[in-house]
């Protein structure tokens, strides 16, 4: 990968060509999902399909290291359709499950060459006023196709066979019935890391699933059977008082200790 650039601008027009935005005192090579792991901020974009010909973007942005920051304002959207500059925009941050981040919606037609950008501050508003001009910010930027792969198209229902109910997400909260659910996957991020479930199907009465629990880039993947009759299935951060002192930390609602092992990987956590 190449080094950050020392000194770069985004300079955006619109169609009128009215100059948006410009500004970051480092600029990092455009981001691709192979380089997830490389960036200083965590970084999750994900694309899906809006059924009316586009793609939806959703970039959360959260801290890679606790007491790190990862304050976002605002992005950079340039849309071209080949050489020709359909728009720019900017895009406001707003508060999302899992940190803060952006959302938008791009027409598949567009995305081979259009770009998001943004800027992630690394100092506390007090240390930036003793910085540099734009110093204490650093910049990320990537190209829409990168993330948008074509939608899957939905696996034909055998006859007879009932529809799996399905993984539910709300805020740092995953949810399952075992008894109805057979296959779904559900993610969420937190301060510290993620909790993650991928639900395989049932076996010998049971719900079998994977729980992926990464804690400070710290990852342990499990193996769990739940009966298909032991009610619903939760993963949540909440408070967990251990030695006298209390803490957000996953919970789970099967135990841990009665699940396999199957990968350990990463840093500190897990």
């Amino acid at each position: 990968m190449r080094a950050p650039l020392a000194a770069a601008f985004w300079v955006l027009f619109a169609a009128c060509g009215q100059l948006l935005a410009q500004g970051t005192a480092e600029t990092r090579p455009p981001r691709h999902p192979r380089h997830a792991g490389d960036q200083p901020h965590r970084i999750v974009v994900t694309a899906e399909d809006d059924g009316h010909g586009g793609r939806r973007f959703l970039v959360i942005v959260s801290p890679r290291k606790p007491g790190t920051r990862a304050d976002v304002e605002e992005g950079y959207l340039t849309v071209r359709d080949g050489e020709k500059l359909v728009c720019a925009c900017q895009v406001q941050a707003g508060k999302l499950a899992g940190g803060k981040g952006f959302t938008f919606t791009v027409a598949a037609a567009y995305l081979e060459r259009s770009r998001f950008g943004f800027t992630v501050a690394t100092a506390s508003p007090a240390e930036r006023k003793k910085l540099p001009s734009a110093a204490g910010w650093v910049g990320y930027e990537f190209v829409l196709k990168d993330y948008a792969q074509p939608p899957k198209a939905a696996p034909a229902r055998q006859p007879g066979r009932p529809v799996s109910s399905r993984v539910a997400v709300k805020d740092t909260t995953i949810t399952f019935d075992p008894k109805t659910c057979t296959g779904g996957r559900g993610l969420f991020f937190w301060g510290l890391g993620s909790c993650a479930v991928k639900v395989l199907g049932h076996q010998d009465g049971h719900c079998v699933f994977e729980y992926t629990q990464e804690i400070e880039m710290g990852t342990t993947v499990y193996l769990v059977w739940v009966p298909v009759d032991s009610g619903r299935v939760v993963i949540k951060i909440d408070s967990v008082t251990e030695g006298g002192s209390t803490f957000p930390w996953p919970v789970t609602s099967f135990s841990l200790e009665k699940a396999k092992v199957v990968r350990r990987g990463g840093g500190p956590g897990g």
